[in-house]
């Protein structure tokens, strides 16, 4: 969750619940049906958005909302069965390495729709270099997803 105030820390009671009902990942997304973002910039929509596309290409991910959320609450079962050695990212981009392998290892996921809100604090810790990291990152998830499908092959035989 951002430290900013953006994530609305009253939601983390029904985000706890929903993992005691059989979801494992717990997503709050600002472009699920109901969600909102009222200032967000023309510009950052843009980029979360086209962001979602390109991780869930990439990694062959379903079809999630908001792969670019950072207000997320996972069971600690499913973090023991991720490869953390995938996470050598510096900025962002780890969420999106983090993601993969927790749908990967079977993550059952929910979105829950969020109001995405005005930053109380701070600004914005998305700088180029993060952006570069970004694109860098591709091939980790490429490979990633291709690694888990030959295992999966491998492990039926």
């Amino acid at each position: 969750m951002d430290a900013d105030q953006q994530h609305n820390p009253s939601l983390l009671p029904l985000f706890v619940s929903l993992t005691q009902y059989g979801f494992s990942l717990v997503i709050g997304s600002r472009f699920a049906p109901g969600a909102g973002e009222p200032t967000l910039s023309f510009r950052s929509r843009l980029m979360s958005q086209l962001g979602t596309i390109l991780v869930r290409r990439a990694a062959g991910l379903p079809r999630l909302h908001n792969c670019t959320s950072g207000y997320w609450c996972i069971r600690a079962d499913l973090i023991a069965k991720c490869d953390l050695g995938l996470l050598a990212t510096r900025g962002y981009s780890f969420q999106f390495s983090l993601l993969s392998d927790l749908i990967r290892v079977c993550a059952q996921v929910v979105e829950i729709p969020i109001l995405f809100a005005n930053r109380a604090r701070g600004t914005s810790k998305l700088c180029p270099s993060n952006q570069l990291e970004f694109v860098t990152n591709f091939g980790r998830l490429w490979r990633s997803r291709f690694r888990s499908h030959a295992e999966e092959r491998d492990n039926a035989k």
